[in-house]
């Protein structure tokens, strides 16, 4: 495992600790949970912009698709 020190402000700082706190897990803890979260989110992004991708061009055919009975 790695670490990493950042610099944020004070009242920031308070708030995290609170957060943790309030969780029942400690800052490292909660900072590892939000980042996941945030890895989560951007790679479900990718993976959408991806398809979206493939299927641009082909509204026509799409909507020949749904029109099918």
């Amino acid at each position: 495992m790695n670490a990493v020190t950042i610099q944020i402000p004070d009242d920031m700082h308070e708030s995290v600790k609170a957060i943790a706190a309030e969780k029942g897990v400690d800052v490292a803890t909660l900072l590892i949970d939000v980042t996941e979260s945030i890895i989560r989110e951007h790679d479900a992004e990718m993976r959408f912009r991806k398809r979206a991708e493939r299927g641009a061009g082909h509204d026509s055919e799409a909507l020949a698709l749904l029109r099918r009975k």
